[in-house]
């Protein structure tokens, strides 16, 4: 057992049905995109774009999607930003991909999804759980790209030394790759996040934690505090960077769009950073 938000044990997240596709438009840079693109030897993945603007805003979903879980938050900036959504391979609308694969796997399809729809950047990643491992590990891999990041509870940067740390030995048995609807592997997951931490850009960022972790009670005293700190220096990164504690479910795109919203354009009109400054940390309730 792992509290690892890759592996999809801290929450139930359902996967989206199959829907009709529509072939891409034979003009990718028209204001609407919906369908499939080839990102590898005719392997496809589902995307769709709305709105005019930049930056782009790309919504990553969580474990299994669906990409429509951001439609309430996505509804309300689509009138004054472009934003998109996209299927992971294994999921949604997008076709197979042979596992395992991980977080940095998912990177290089959806770097070639924009490229290929020609979904032009700068990009602003709003990432859930999963989907903001995949934002981070994007934003350490392709840093250029990236203007800012909006990440709601995602496993970040050292997740793995604190399960070690605070979740006893017998509790610690990684997921099966097979086993996952998305044919990842969270254990080398970890590692590509590990990795990414000192090569994002200095943008702004915000991350969205919980106010209560309900973490089984073998879990050692101290794991809440561990967390809460490791969230710090995640968004420390970045620059700015902020942790906001909500009082909402791990699921938390219906519960708070406004206040996802307001994030998303507090980072898009956050200006440039000149020096580095410290993460600050807000609380705000339901």
């Amino acid at each position: 057992m792992t509290v690892s938000l890759l592996g999809g044990l801290a929450v139930a997240e359902s996967s989206g049905a199959a829907s009709t596709i529509t072939e891409p438009p034979s003009d990718a840079s028209e204001d609407t995109i919906e369908g499939l693109f080839d990102v590898d030897n005719g392997r496809r993945l589902y995307l769709e774009c709305e709105g005019t603007g930049s930056p782009t805003i790309v919504y990553l979903h969580g474990t299994g999607g669906p990409s429509s879980n951001a439609e309430p938050v996505l509804s309300l900036l689509r009138d004054d930003y472009r934003a998109c959504v996209y299927d992971r391979a294994n999921v949604g609308r997008s076709d197979p991909a042979e596992g395992p694969l991980t977080a940095a796997d998912a990177v290089e399809d959806l770097h070639t999804l924009l490229a290929t729809a020609e979904v032009p950047g700068p990009y602003v990643f709003l990432g859930g759980s999963r989907g903001g491992v995949v934002a981070f590990v994007y934003a350490g891999t392709h840093p250029d790209d990236i203007a800012g990041v909006v990440l709601l509870d995602p496993d970040v940067p050292g997740i793995g030394a604190w399960e070690q740390e605070f979740i006893p030995e017998e509790m610690l048995v990684p997921p099966p790759w097979q086993d996952d609807v998305e044919q990842m592997d969270v254990e080398g997951s970890l590692v590509d996040l590990d990795a990414a931490a000192g090569n994002v850009p200095a943008v702004p960022a915000i991350l969205f934690a919980l106010e209560h972790y309900d973490f089984p009670p073998e879990f050692l005293e101290g794991a809440a505090e561990g967390l809460y700190q490791l969230q710090q220096d995640a968004v420390g990164y970045f620059d700015p960077g902020e942790v906001r504690v909500v009082d909402t479910p791990h699921y938390m795109e219906p519960e708070i769009p406004e206040e996802i919203a307001a994030a998303v354009r507090e980072v898009i009109g956050a200006p440039p950073s000149t020096e580095t400054s410290e993460p600050s940390v807000a609380t705000t309730s339901t």
